[in-house]
């Protein structure tokens, strides 16, 4: 049984209509509720309330973490042999 070009064009278009008909979702109030409270709490968390206790940092401590940040990072001519990683080649 061969079907025409309209019923197949009509079905087609009555799928595409179910599949989008799987993407509307009209309750928006669980987002309205929440939103904008992850802003309020990174601003909160962010804000420096008088009487919370500075914190610092020791000169010493500073100068040695940066000397150890801007150190040594190892001899990139060190390496002899390159590492090769093949996909999908079969070898």
């Amino acid at each position: 049984m061969r079907l025409s070009n309209a019923t197949v064009y009509g079905q087609l278009v009555i799928l595409l209509g179910m599949f989008l008909s799987g993407c509307v979702h009209n309750d928006d109030s669980a987002t309205k509720k929440e939103f904008g409270s992850s802003v309020r709490h990174m601003i909160s968390s962010q804000t420096y309330e008088p009487g919370d206790e500075a914190l610092s940092l020791d000169g010493d401590k500073a100068r040695g973490g940066i000397h150890v940040y801007r150190g040594d990072h190892g001899d990139p001519k060190a390496v002899e042999q390159p590492l090769d990683i093949d996909f999908g080649t079969g070898d």
